[in-house]
């Protein structure tokens, strides 16, 4: 679900984050002490940039300032040329379909 920039800015941020995961990767987070991110231009869900994008379009529009479009086309170029990483987390901490998504079936 896409959420506007007001709708994002008003949510509280939850007291715990969650993460699904297999049993091994939350050993190897544990053992390791790092987590893995994806590079975005990797992810399966082209929109998950797309959204990245069209909040920080409302964040100038927003702002209404003449440097807008100059600040946004740096914007664009800088986050489709670097090796910008996402990390998942989720305040929903037993939903099915993660588990379904993220772990195997032995267990997560």
């Amino acid at each position: 679900m896409r959420l506007s920039l007001k709708r994002l800015q008003a949510i509280p941020t939850p007291e715990i984050l969650y993460h699904y995961t297999s049993a091994d990767g939350l050993c190897g987070i544990v053992e390791s002490r790092a987590v893995w991110a994806s590079i975005i231009h990797f992810l399966n869900d082209a929109e998950e940039f797309q959204y990245a994008i069209s909040i920080e379009q409302e964040l100038l529009k927003e702002r209404g300032s003449a440097e807008a479009s100059e600040v946004l086309s740096t914007f664009l170029d800088w986050i489709t040329s670097a090796n910008v990483c996402a990390f998942s987390l989720t305040a929903e901490g037993d939903l099915l379909s993660q588990w379904r998504a993220y772990c195997p079936a032995s267990g997560g």
